[in-house]
């Protein structure tokens, strides 16, 4: 039979594992909204309200305002359990892991977790939404729009041309979101390297005139283009040989995550050795689809 770590290094590793997260962490992580997962279940509702105009001018005092019934709607927040085992055969090599703060294996684990995040972020920032007008009601899957995408070929004036990133297709964002009344600040844009590095030939993004930092020094972008916070993702969508570069508001989505979870025991079916299973319940939303814009750019 195989022996069991203490309960103490299981503990120490649970620890660890969360705080070296925080330093490892998605770029995209903590820039949307947050929502508290439900220990059970794997679904909920968030109430939604529609844009209302009920004001009026009251002329007398003998008059009241007209009643306004503010539409209302409940977008499905689906959550799920995401994880990975390793399995042992030396214990001295596991104990010695467990208490490690920055061993090589934590450090795996997580950036295989921030990696799943990142799918799953553009999986359901770009996907079809699930919502229903009450809590009781059939849902209906709400697409993100033809209007919020920008075309691979869009260029501000001139003929149409297949293109990677472009200041225009940037500006062309800002334009969406600005014309649906979506609030300034809170903005960001996901960029794999490809499209960084396309930026990186932009005059006006190298020109001192317009960024405070050093972009041929250290290799950064502007810590803000057209209103965007630039973030670095290689897990972007891609497919027909395009990038779907995703801009978003952090209002326009919603998710939550446990935070990992630590379990050792032996298991019988692989020889007795030890399995280490970490997992965390995740889950990602689009809340408004006029705070989600696709950009797409060629990917060569």
């Amino acid at each position: 039979m195989a022996a069991q770590p203490e309960q103490f290094r299981v503990d120490t590793f649970t620890r660890n594992i969360n705080l070296l997260a925080q330093q490892m962490s998605s770029g995209i992580r903590g820039k949307t909204s947050m929502e508290e997962i439900p220990s059970s279940g794997n679904r909920k509702f968030i109430r939604q309200y529609g844009v209302r105009n009920g004001f009026e001018q009251i002329t007398t005092r003998n008059t009241n305002p007209t009643a306004v019934e503010t539409a209302r709607r409940n977008r499905v927040f689906t959550y799920n359990k995401y994880g990975t085992e390793e399995f042992f055969d030396d214990m001295d090599e596991l104990n010695n892991l467990l208490v490690e703060p920055n061993s090589d294996l934590m450090r795996t684990i997580i950036a295989d977790g921030e990696r799943e995040f990142d799918n799953l972020f553009f999986d359901n920032v770009l996907g079809n939404a699930l919502q229903g007008s009450t809590v009781d009601s059939a849902l209906t899957s709400v697409a993100l729009g033809a209007g919020q995408q920008i075309a691979v070929n869009y260029v501000e004036s001139g003929s149409a041309t297949n293109s990677r990133i472009t200041e225009g297709k940037i500006r062309r964002a800002m334009e969406l979101m600005d014309a649906a009344e979506v609030p300034t600040g809170n903005r960001y844009i996901a960029l794999p390297a490809f499209q960084w590095h396309e930026l990186l030939r932009t005059t006006n993004l190298l020109s001192s005139d317009y960024i405070p930092n050093r972009p041929v020094v250290d290799g950064s972008l502007p810590p803000s283009i057209y209103g965007f916070v630039p973030v670095r993702s290689e897990r972007v969508n891609s497919a027909g040989g395009n990038h779907s570069v995703v801009c978003w508001h952090a209002d326009a989505v919603r998710m939550g995550d446990t935070g990992y979870e630590i379990h050792v025991n032996e298991d019988f079916t692989k020889g007795h050795s030890t399995r280490l299973t970490v997992y965390r319940k995740m889950g990602i939303v689009r809340l408004e689809e006029v705070g989600v814009v696709d950009m797409l750019c060629l990917a060569t």
